[in-house]
């Protein structure tokens, strides 16, 4: 097997997790190591990545949970190739990898990448976002879950986010009537999509609060479809509200992600299940994939380059900034999307 070395000797940068967080991380949590280029040795099949946008992600909270201390965080990247041992992904390829590490070089297998198409979206960055796993996720939970249909009501918690900005946004191209909750003012934001209507989550100290709110919003509406990206208040209050035969897409409960102690338990709500039909289901947007990309990006890609889909990115400047944007997905620093650029 013939190898191949990294032509810079320079060090490279890596984030490993320092402690396993205690409910809120902190920047602290991880260590920034340096490693030296010249270790990088390509193997047949192999290729040399350099990250261009690295995601940060929910659903990372709970990967961090099962991790090690003094391991290499992963999570969803851009990269490109700068160095290859494979036929199939040259030099200066752009590649999608969903567990790649945070380090600014690195070699990998080809396993888990996907080259992308940079002509497909009007930035690189897109392909973590609206036309990436938060988009796929969006899409698949809102027709293979939730069944949606035209004139369906619709309710999407976390509406500001960048799965839930595009569910709310797809309903409404289906002539939806669509309800979302997110937090202060980022409500506008969410209504100048297109939202019905975008409550303050914030103001909901009790499930019965929101109840509250979202029947008032809905008029007198059953909700058909509800994709729940939080948890929390929200669902809890709206249970009672859900049409009979209505479908449940639970995607994540970030209100409890980073909950320390006795969690509440399950609320009696389950109970209501059986007489109303409710449909509910847990998913991870990769049991749809590879094989539903090509009818994602066919029907969602020409609605971004229209203009027809809006979409919002809040992007981080810099590798050392990474573990302070990760942060910032649970204290409200992002709009849309949180990306890291390279």
């Amino acid at each position: 097997m013939s190898e191949s070395k990294a032509a810079s000797s320079s060090e490279v940068k890596r984030f490993v997790l320092a402690n396993n967080p205690k409910g809120l991380p902190k920047e602290d949590d991880w260590k920034l190591e340096t490693v030296d280029a010249s270790t990088l040795t390509l193997s047949d099949g192999e290729v040399l990545l350099t990250p261009k946008y690295i995601s940060v992600d929910p659903y990372l909270r709970g990967v961090i949970n099962g991790m090690k201390a003094g391991g290499v965080q992963t999570s969803i990247q851009l990269a490109e190739v700068v160095e290859s041992k494979n036929d199939q992904f040259e030099k200066g390829a752009i590649v999608v990898g969903w567990t790649l590490p945070w380090q600014t070089l690195y070699k990998a297998d080809v396993s888990g990448l996907r080259k992308i198409d940079p002509k497909l979206a009007p930035h690189l960055s897109c392909f973590l976002g609206v036309l990436g796993m938060p988009g796929q996720t969006a899409y698949f939970g809102l027709y293979e879950i939730c069944k949606l249909k035209a004139g369906d009501v619709v309710v999407v918690s976390g509406a500001a986010g960048a799965v839930g900005s595009l569910a709310g946004q797809l309903a409404k191209l289906k002539g939806c009537f669509v309800v979302g909750t997110a937090s202060g003012s980022k409500c506008k934001g969410v209504e100048a999509m297109g939202f019905d209507v975008c409550l303050d989550y914030t103001l909901f100290k009790t499930p019965e609060d929101a109840r509250a709110a979202l029947a008032k919003a809905l008029g007198g509406r059953e909700v058909n479809a509800y994709f729940d990206n939080t948890g929390g208040p929200v669902t809890h209050g709206l249970w009672p509200l859900l049409a009979k035969g209505a479908h449940v897409a639970i995607c994540g409960q970030i209100s409890v992600y980073n909950a320390v102690g006795e969690k509440d338990p399950i609320p009696d709500f389950l109970s209501g299940l059986i007489y109303k039909q409710i449909n509910i289901r847990g998913f991870v947007v990769s049991e749809f994939l590879p094989q539903g990309l090509n009818e994602f990006y066919s029907t969602v890609g020409p609605l971004v380059a229209s203009g027809k889909i809006k979409y919002a990115e809040t992007v981080m400047d810099g590798f050392d900034t990474l573990p302070q944007a990760f942060i910032g997905l649970f204290t409200g620093k992002n709009v849309g999307k949180m990306v890291v650029k390279v």
